[in-house]
């Protein structure tokens, strides 16, 4: 019996001596944290070339609503939408985009905390992800607009890197961009109907 305790001492000994496969077992303490770390990484950097470009697409895009380019072509939702999506890299579908374009009563609103309206009865809060409850009206020479875009990112890896929602395709990252500005004094094209 000594000598069978004696035994097991010195194979653990032994065995805690032996430094073969040290470097494996190390590894997989460490891949784990470090892919994960690297997968947050892809994601995040994802989302922030995501909301750098819908928010470029949207300055230009609505740029023309600005000068008045939008009304002299008589531009509709559908083709405003056209205009940001082709202006968006091949990545972003059109179909996960909404926007809203409206006219606003005033820039001196509420802090934004505190305001839900744009003074006109419309909502400020989130544009709903149903392209049918989005506004959509260029205003007239003078007016104050602002213009909104939404982009549903599919969720790669899980993470919950910003505002995520459940869309009919699964777990999508919101990417908005939105722009205020005054539309500048250009020759109306027609009369202005919202």
């Amino acid at each position: 019996m000594l000598r069978h305790v004696a035994l097991s001492r010195l194979a653990a000994r032994r065995l805690f001596r032996e430094e073969g496969g040290v470097a494996s077992i190390e590894f997989a303490l460490v891949a784990l944290p470090f892919f994960l770390l690297i997968f947050v990484i892809i994601e995040s950097g994802l989302n922030f070339f995501a909301a750098a470009n819908l928010d470029d697409a949207l300055r230009r895009t609505s740029r023309e609503v600005q000068t008045g380019l939008a009304h002299e072509k008589r531009w509709g939702k559908d083709d405003f939408r056209e205009r940001l999506c082709g202006r968006l890299p091949g990545f972003m579908p059109c179909s996960r985009v909404s926007v809203d374009v409206r006219p606003v009563a005033r820039l001196d609103l509420q802090p934004h905390v505190q305001r839900t309206e744009d003074g006109l009865g419309g909502d400020l809060k989130l544009i709903n992800l149903d392209p049918a409850k989005t506004y959509y009206c260029i205003g007239a020479p003078g007016d104050h607009m602002m213009v909104r875009a939404v982009f549903e990112l599919p969720n790669m890896f899980g993470f919950a890197i910003s505002r995520q929602v459940e869309t009919s395709q699964g777990e999508a990252h919101i990417v908005e961009a939105s722009r205020v500005f005054r539309n500048e004094p250009f020759k109306p094209n027609g009369p202005v109907t919202c």
